[in-house]
């Protein structure tokens, strides 16, 4: 039985975990019949009582959040790589944990996506273009090491980086299938369109509020349905005075309801046909995208 150790930014179960921590559960919960397997990982605030959990198989090591981008390869060599058979650097949150600067054991890097044009988007000037050029830079540590991009595009970016086609595989993400009964398309809202994403500036959230403008003025009955969680959930901090304005609207207002985390993706396909999926670097192979599929649903990016 191997030992495989994942590297994580975040937990499946951290409040702000995304589809980066997902994509790493589903598959190796998979293999927990034949291999022993540990995620380190912040758990969030709501976790500290909870430091060791066992979810679908997987031991979560959960520590805390502060500085955790920091001190997780000095925990990861002080207490588990005696222990490792197989390291997992899983770069979620946007930037790989550096491993080939520490470690020689056996190791796969999973890269979601690459920040390039977000470092504009969240970093003010000189530290955005630090992060830009710096970024390929980075990755260059990785010229000999496996990677596995979740789309093509992810692909042909690492290789421009300087990684041998012969060292990236494209893994793309997947879901396990809803066990309650799919919603025809004729019990759903032809006039409904939802937006499933993280609730923050660089998944580009304003920008469907932008196109639905356009929208209500060829069909005024239309409805927009915001699903997620995030910075800009609280009414009144969405980005731009244009999308605050026109969110506080009444005759908008009530055409955009918001619905929570918990409900979240379920809920939004189960009213529209049509949904826009988050953050233009993930090509359509997010999470969210991968679900509204299995669920028929018609995606714009």
């Amino acid at each position: 039985m191997a030992r495989i150790v994942v590297l994580s930014r975040r937990s499946v179960i951290h409040p702000r975990g995304g589809g980066a921590c997902r994509y790493v559960h589903e598959i190796f919960r998979r293999l927990t019949d034949s291999h022993s397997i540990t995620v380190l990982s912040s758990g969030g605030g709501g976790l500290r009582n909870k430091s060791v959990q066992e979810i679908d198989g997987i031991e979560y090591r959960h520590f805390p959040e502060p500085f955790h981008r920091i001190f997780l390869p000095a925990r990861y060599l002080a207490k588990f790589a005696g222990k490792t058979d197989l390291l997992i650097d899983n770069s979620d949150v946007g930037m790989p944990w550096l491993t080939p600067l520490y470690t020689r054991i056996p190791r796969i890097t999973i890269v979601h996506q690459l920040v390039r044009e977000i470092f504009y988007q969240e970093l003010p000037r000189p530290l955005s273009d630090i992060g830009f050029f710096a970024e390929p830079l980075m990755y260059r540590l990785y010229s000999r090491s496996r990677v596995v991009a979740v789309s093509q595009s992810t692909a042909r970016e690492l290789m421009e980086f300087g990684i041998p086609k012969s060292n990236v595989e494209v893994v793309s993400p997947g879901c396990t299938l809803p066990s309650h009964p799919r919603t025809t398309l004729k019990e759903r809202s032809p006039n409904t369109v939802a937006c499933v994403t993280r609730l923050m500036k660089y998944k580009g959230v304003q920008l469907a509020f932008m196109a639905f403008r356009r929208i209500v003025r060829e069909s005024p009955e239309a409805r927009l349905v915001i699903a997620g969680s995030g910075p800009y959930q609280t009414e009144g901090t969405f980005p731009g005075r244009e999308i605050q304005s026109f969110t506080m609207r009444p005759d908008y207002s009530l055409r955009i309801p918001m619905i929570g985390l918990s409900l979240e993706m379920w809920c939004a396909f189960s009213l529209t046909t049509t949904c826009g999926s988050d953050s233009p670097r993930t090509r359509g192979n997010g999470q969210a995208t991968i679900r509204g599929i299995s669920q028929q649903i018609r995606f714009a990016t």
